[in-house]
């Protein structure tokens, strides 16, 4: 807490990744004041503590490939979209979702200011403000104080708050190599404003450690039919 504002976030920037491999399975609601949504969610990664990779498709939709490397800040993040949707059929945007909502790439925004701590679902919180470099957007974040990660997030634009999410629970995966090793996955995301809601559901998993013994699969990136 008696760390400076730009020291704690440069904690929360270097994240210490497992050099890993994940997929995830789930779906994916939207609930509007003139529609419905549901479809099904798949995600794969390949982190290394240096870069990673991730790919994001949504059932007979679209598909998204993000690169990031963390060292480079929000210049190391870069959106592909990889495959396009059907006209018919509703992408990313119409669930209120970006790709580099997931990557979190607001956290290397532009410092801009920090209110006073608060406590979000028991875990007391730094709050900070940043502003994208461009200036047309900024965001306000709740950094649980122990693990310096986002909980909570408001997009913000004219003074006004667009969207706010909410991460959720998460999900434990061991290293097969060690058994005193693991890591987490967001298992519930939560995005929010007046008059709509989107919720990101992930119930299946898999993952692990990637060693000389344990590599990453050959097919982790393959597209979903």
């Amino acid at each position: 807490m008696n760390l400076p504002p730009h020291e704690y976030l440069e904690l929360a920037r270097d994240r210490n990744i497992t050099n890993s491999w994940v997929k995830m399975e789930g779906r994916l609601y939207y609930k509007g004041p003139e529609r419905k949504l549901k479809k099904k969610i798949y995600m794969s990664a390949r982190f290394k503590p240096e870069s990673w990779l991730m790919k994001l498709q949504i059932e007979g939709s679209e598909a998204w490939t993000v690169r990031q490397v963390p060292s480079e800040g929000i210049d190391g993040i870069s959106v592909l979209k990889s495959e396009g949707a059907p006209n018919s059929e509703p992408v990313l945007g119409d669930f209120q979702l970006r790709p580099e909502d997931l990557t979190l790439s607001f956290i290397y925004w532009n410092f801009v200011s920090e209110e006073e701590s608060e406590t979000v679902k028991l875990q007391r919180c730094r709050v900070m403000n940043l502003e994208h470099p461009s200036k047309k957007e900024k965001v306000r974040v709740w950094f649980m104080l122990e693990y310096a990660f986002p909980i909570r997030v408001q997009w913000i634009k004219d003074g006004e708050t667009q969207r706010q999410l909410d991460f959720v629970g998460s999900h434990k995966i061991q290293s097969s190599s060690n058994p005193d090793k693991y890591f987490r996955m967001v298992e519930e995301v939560r995005m929010s404003n007046r008059g709509w809601k989107t919720q990101v559901l992930f119930k299946k998993f898999e993952g692990d450690e990637v060693t000389a013994s344990a590599q990453a699969p050959a097919d982790l990136f393959n597209t979903i039919k």
